[in-house]
């Protein structure tokens, strides 16, 4: 083209420049211009990212002016030798063949098929003296369609249109400097007019939010003792799940510098280091919860902005903080002053008690009441050493308790019992009104410590250290159930309860009924009050123990007293026994023979008669002596108990329906066979319904009520009841019915119950009277499922 053409196609290009106030607008309308003074066939625009690292396609334009879609957008590393590239990079025009015929090494494989059909290429490189923006290709349907004087040309243009990018780069860069000095302005403006705290975030962040065109947000600030980030707010949508990215924030708050990524969880995401005269004080996240359309980017030339705001908003927030701590100093030390005073109180009050249950009560409902702590609920639970573990057994909730009526811990008109009878007695209604359904999962629940999951309530104990534990807070010890179903997600105070030498259990406090935060200062107060109420328990324990101890020692005297006299006796009584037997015998068997040739109305026949009953009352003595003194070794068996009753109960149905008697059974289903001698079992069954029998005599409506149950527990048991109503035992008498030879019936041996009292124990159970004097008795004997380590049963075993 001579002079002139190109002279007019560059004003028409100048033309469209400047008709058009956006750069995009430009592009387009100036390639396809040139498209159409030069018969092309596409055109399209290479621009670098912010990070001048790639080219990417960012117009496609065909020589009617449209833009055509692009498909996915073509990506060229600068790394890569292509035509684009180089051309960037040296910023000469240079032609080519089509690079889009072959897929372009590191570009998207995928591309628009318009970009295959042209046959040849120029690329113009899009820049002025210092930067370089794109490139420009325009695409033909031949090879070599340009002169040098027309690659000279549109090189002239592509210097245009670059003047053209710079001027709206530069345009972009003020109005958003613009922008941010005008925001910061008013940021400072809005976060400096409180001092309330909340009040200044509730401006603060929403304002943040439309800024950088984010969604969501948490702030995490960092606790002043260990200096762990918690979460302090965040988006109400949020859940746990969506809670920011701990492990980042962790990292913006240690370096104290922002971080910027967007990922496959996060679209959009930005941590703001909060600082403070130079140092951090905890961080604040925005970013796009996962499964959004991220609505911006951050780049590196919004970090300058955002550690800004984010050194205002700290400085903010140590200022509103600090005048929120005065204020609450004052306060506080109010509080302290009628916090001392009621703990005082309460230990004077722990001093005047003495019995445990009584202890725990006062514990609870200081902890609960309004004139004491304050709590909404408070659970106890004691140790079982035994089987390591920790067992629910008392809780109370929030009372309105007063503790008197005046300052002091007590009214001017009680005495100290008084005053502890009756505040016992209020915290005893205040237990009994305690919700049932947690009354009875405190019941039931029983926390193994030997398990490893129980890690952090074996700490606590072990320590005999207090841990507030915000059960929400992911990064918080793990409460495990069946502790946690107890639980709200609000914070939980957990306090040993320990004297120095002995741990006596766990409290748990928290506000799961308000959901009120718990104030941190009210955490040592309520330690201190706990140290001494673990002393006062520790020395309710220690005397009741010590009278224990005493009451054991006389009782073991007694039966060690009464083990060597029945010892004794056991071979007194055998050894005569034995001598009496064989002659008693003969002399029982001569006597039989004689009363047979006696006449029949004679009166030697009647001496024979008595003869004979005395002898044969001789050898029962004889034999329930041999009985109880050496017994014989006899194997075990299953045994149906139900099936044995019923049967001891047909024996004795008729004589005790002549005496007007009636006997019920109460026998409960299912009941699991147990592993006995019968013959022994039966002879306690007979010997227990006969003394029954016996005590009702010829009273009016006598009744024997016979019942079986199952008892469940480590060692599964079988209870059987004897109940009369034949006016029970005499007090006096109830600690020597189980003594040999002690009777007080005319014609008694008083070996009856000696001889079942040593059965039931050879077979490793209890057997026990309930007595009601003047009313009846009851003789209850407790039988083992399985029995441990006998295979037979001896008549040799020591009594207890």
């Amino acid at each position: 083209m001579d002079s002139q053409v190109n002279a007019r196609i560059l004003y028409e290009v100048i033309e469209l420049v400047a008709a058009n106030q956006e750069v995009s607008a430009s592009l387009t309308d100036v390639s396809a211009y040139l498209l159409q003074q030069f018969a092309g066939q596409l055109a399209a625009v290479f621009l670098a990212d912010q990070q001048r690292e790639n080219l990417v396609l960012r117009l496609l334009v065909d020589r009617q002016g449209r833009r055509l879609p692009g498909g996915p957008l073509p990506r060229y590393p600068l790394q890569a030798q292509n035509l684009f590239t180089q051309t960037w990079i040296s910023r000469i025009p240079a032609q080519g063949g089509n690079p889009f015929k072959q897929p372009p090494a590191g570009g998207e494989a995928d591309l628009p098929a318009v970009l295959r059909q042209p046959e040849c290429c120029w690329v113009f490189p899009l820049g002025d003296d210092s930067t370089s923006y794109g490139v420009l290709a325009l695409f033909f349907p031949r090879e070599a369609p340009l002169a040098d004087g027309d690659s000279h040309l549109i090189a002239a243009v592509s210097r245009l249109l670059a003047i053209g990018i710079r001027n709206s780069e530069l345009d972009d860069w003020a109005q958003k400097k613009i922008q941010r000095l005008q925001f910061l302005y008013d940021f400072n403006e809005a976060i400096t007019s409180t001092m309330d705290r909340d009040r200044m975030l509730s401006i603060a962040i929403p304002a943040c939010l439309q800024l950088l065109k984010t969604s969501a947000y948490v702030l995490r600030l960092a606790d002043a003792d260990s200096g762990r980030l918690r979460v302090e707010r965040q988006s109400p949508e949020l859940d746990a799940a969506e809670a920011g990215d701990p492990e980042t924030a962790r990292q913006a708050y240690r370096d104290r510098q922002p971080r910027l990524h967007a990922d496959g969880r996060f679209p959009v995401y930005v941590c703001l280091p909060l600082l403070s005269q130079g140092k951090a004080i905890g961080t604040l996240e925005f970013f796009d919860p996962p499964g959004t359309i991220p609505r911006r980017q951050f780049n590196r030339q919004d970090l300058k902005l955002l550690m800004t705001i984010a050194t205002q908003l700290g400085t903010a927030l140590v200022r509103t903080t600090m005048y929120q701590r005065l204020a609450e100093l004052n306060r506080e030390n109010e509080r302290r002053a009628r916090r001392l005073t009621t703990i005082n109180e309460l230990e004077n009050m722990l001093l005047a008690a003495d019995d445990p249950d009584t202890l725990m009560k006062l514990i609870l409902g200081a902890i609960t009441s309004q004139r004491g702590f304050g709590f909404d609920r408070a659970m106890l639970f004691l140790l079982d050493r035994k089987r390591r573990r920790l067992c629910g057994r008392l809780a109370a909730t929030k009372t309105d308790i007063s503790f008197g009526r005046g300052d002091g811990w007590q009214g001017e008109e009680q005495t100290p019992a008084e005053y502890l009878e009756m505040i016992a007695g209020q915290l005893c209604q205040a237990a009994a009104a305690t919700p049932d359904s947690l009354s009875r999962d405190l019941d039931n629940c029983r926390i193994p410590l030997q398990q490893p999951e129980q890690a952090i309530i074996n700490d606590i104990l072990e320590r005999k250290k207090a841990v507030l534990i915000r059960v929400a807070d992911p990064e918080a010890p793990r409460i495990p159930p069946p502790l946690s179903h107890l639980l709200t997600d609000q914070e939980t105070i957990f306090l040993p309860l320990a004297s120095k030498e002995e741990t006596f259990g766990l409290l748990v406090v928290d506000n799961g009924i308000s959901l009120a935060p718990i104030r941190q200062t009210e955490i040592p107060y309520l330690k201190m009050f706990v140290g001494a109420a673990a002393l006062a328990l520790d020395r309710a324990l220690l005397n009741i123990q010590f009278d224990q101890a005493l009451s054991m020692l006389h009782e073991t005297q007694q039966k060690l007293e009464q083990s060597e006299k029945l010892a004794a006796l056991g071979e007194m009584a055998a050894g005569i026994a034995h001598e009496i037997k064989n002659p008693l015998v003969s002399i029982g068997g001569f006597a039989r023979r004689l009363y047979r040739q006696l006449p029949a109305d004679s009166r030697e026949k009647a001496y024979g008669q008595i003869i004979i009953s005395e002898i044969n009352r001789l050898e029962k003595i004889v034999k329930d002596v041999l009985t109880f003194s050496r017994g014989q070794a006899e194997p075990l068996e299953e045994c149906d108990l139900n099936a044995l009753v019923e049967e001891i109960a047909d024996f004795f149905r008729k004589d005790l329906k002549q005496e007007n008697i009636r006997l019920e059974l109460q026998l409960a289903p299912e009941l699991p066979p147990v592993e006995c001698n019968r013959n022994q079992i039966k002879q306690v069954l007979i010997n227990l319904i006969a003394n029954s029998k016996q005590a009702i005599g010829s009273r009016p409506g006598g009744r024997i009520i016979v019942r079986s149950a199952r008892e469940a527990g480590d060692q599964p048991r079988v209870r059987l009841e004897i109940e009369d109503n034949g006016g029970g035992i005499n007090p006096e008498l109830l600690h020597n019915i189980f003594n040999p030879f002690f009777t007080t019936k005319d014609d008694g041996t008083g070996l009856g119950l000696p001889i079942s009292h040593k059965i039931v124990l050879n077979h490793q159970g209890s057997i026990k009277v309930k007595n009601k004097e003047a009313e009846g008795a009851t003789f209850i004997i407790k039988l083992p499922v399985r029995q441990q380590k006998l295979q037979h049963i001896t008549g040799s075993a020591s009594e207890p």
